[in-house]
């Protein structure tokens, strides 16, 4: 009767121990459920993205590379540029820095440059994070252009050097 009882609590704590090891799918609310969804469609698409790094509450929560990539893989971030640009001007504009995102940028870079013309001194804050300036230059299509730019001695007045695309939108500039 002991080896009975014996048998059936060891077959208790075998399921036991199987079920609790069973990956459990999280709530599709959750973070978890989240992160899993976009770390598997950056698996699965076939895309230029070469990794995917969440960071919460002071640490790394979730770290993947992909296109045999690794951590001591340098990456080209010319595009993150914008966004923490972005993000500081709106920090220089929450602490009084800059009034606004519509200033123009010749009144921040005519100390820095001897002379401006009067196009580029009119182009707002907000077109330059958006592209939008009217600045010719796409260094996508003319590689060479971002290698003059990052090689250039005064990198600030080569881009001001640059010939107008497009004339900027007649508006209103504070």
């Amino acid at each position: 009767m002991n080896s009975r009882i014996f048998s059936i609590l060891l077959l208790f704590i075998l399921l036991g121990v199987g079920f609790s090891c069973q990956k459990q799918n999280p709530d599709p609310g959750s973070l978890l459920y989240r992160l899993e969804e976009i770390a598997s469609n950056a698996r699965s698409d076939n895309h230029n993205l070469r990794c995917l790094i969440v960071y919460q509450n002071d640490k790394i929560i979730d770290e993947e590379y992909y296109q045999l990539t690794n951590s001591d893989t340098p990456h080209d971030v010319r595009s993150v540029t914008k966004s923490i640009m972005s993000t500081l001007i709106g920090i220089a504009i929450d602490k009084g820095f800059i009034q606004s995102e519509n200033q123009k940028i010749g009144d921040y870079l005519l100390p820095l440059v001897s002379k401006m013309d009067s196009t580029k001194k009119n182009i707002r804050i907000s077109d330059v994070l958006s592209m939008s300036s009217g600045i010719e230059g796409d260094e996508l299509s003319v590689p060479s252009l971002y290698n003059q730019w990052v090689t250039a001695p005064d990198q600030l007045a080569f881009v001001l050097n640059q010939p107008m695309a497009h004339q900027l939108k007649s508006r209103e500039i504070i």
